[in-house]
């Protein structure tokens, strides 16, 4: 059996770490990063970011995310993946993902969100 990653202080376990306002570990939480980041639609993806490094490399666990205010949005046919300067992005294509962010595709601008991306659908 797999041993889940984990950070002791002492001999206590710290179940979050955050960098500011940001969170950047988490163990065995569906959380994967929550922060504020900035949203944006260019030719075929949305995109993301930045993000730490750290987060990237849990980039493909990515299987939901929500913003803040609306309901968790679970991806169906598309995963996120690395674009460029810490930034992820995801197909325009996604079923019900131009709804759900309010931007019309090729919109050449971005507004900062709050975002959860998570591990699976429910928090």
């Amino acid at each position: 059996m797999r041993e889940r990653a984990k950070i002791l202080v002492g001999n206590r376990e710290v179940a979050k770490r955050y960098l500011g306002d940001r969170l950047v570990w988490s163990g065995g939480s569906p959380i994967i990063f929550e922060g504020i980041l900035i949203l944006g639609a260019y030719g075929n993806n949305y995109y993301i970011g930045p993000i730490e490094k750290d987060v990237l490399k849990n980039i493909s666990e990515i299987k939901a995310f929500q913003i803040e205010g609306k309901d968790v949005f679970k991806l169906a046919r598309y995963e996120f993946r690395y674009l460029y300067n810490g930034f992820i992005g995801i197909s325009v294509h996604e079923p019900g993902i131009q709804e759900y962010f309010e931007i019309p595709p090729n919109y050449k601008s971005s507004k900062n969100i709050k975002i959860k991306l998570l591990r699976k659908e429910t928090t």
